[in-house]
């Protein structure tokens, strides 16, 4: 009688109770992800060609791209190690690249490489024009498709932490 009770037990959590449980912590996954996409609906197009501080064309072809507005290296480090090594993300700020050079354990020419490829140093003219019309904004979020999908102040970083991930270009 105990080893059918044991069985019927086990057969009800492994058909019924995991499912369940599987179902829940998975629609709260795409209910999280809804939230943040509906966040993320307003879009406006960022129709501006910036350029580096060396006036070579900073591309926003797949890529989704986090425009820093003021000089803050803690934030800059902070959302570079984060992000540095998903692919399709830049970062775009006036700071000289050497505020990320302790996030590698490399040599300098592969820092370089891996520098370049996700931060982008914007030319100072231009970052003045941004400021002014991102006023009392900090980080612009735009997307691969050059939208602006949000903009932020530094009291708004776990927000835009979360913000980035879904707007990531998809590569097979």
């Amino acid at each position: 009688k105990m080893n059918k009770l044991g069985t019927a037990l086990l057969l009800l959590l492994l058909l019924v109770i995991l499912p369940a449980g599987s179902w829940i912590y998975l629609k709260k996954g795409a209910d999280y992800r809804k939230q943040i996409m509906k966040e993320l609906e307003n879009k406006t197009p960022f129709n501006v060609t910036l350029r580096t501080v060396d006036s070579t064309d900073i591309p926003f072809k797949n890529k989704c791209t986090l425009l820093s507005l003021h000089t803050d290296e803690k934030a800059l480090q902070d959302v570079y190690r984060q992000f540095k090594e998903a692919r399709g993300f830049q970062l775009i700020a006036e700071n000289n690249a050497d505020i990320f050079r302790q996030e590698y354990k490399k040599t300098n020419a592969e820092i370089d490489a891996m520098i370049n490829n996700s931060y982008k140093q914007i030319n100072k003219n231009q970052l003045i024009e941004l400021q002014s019309r991102f006023n009392g904004k900090d980080f612009v979020l735009i997307d691969s498709l050059n939208q602006i999908r949000n903009t932020y102040t530094k009291s708004d970083m776990t927000k835009l932490i979360n913000h980035i991930p879904p707007l990531l270009p998809y590569f097979d």
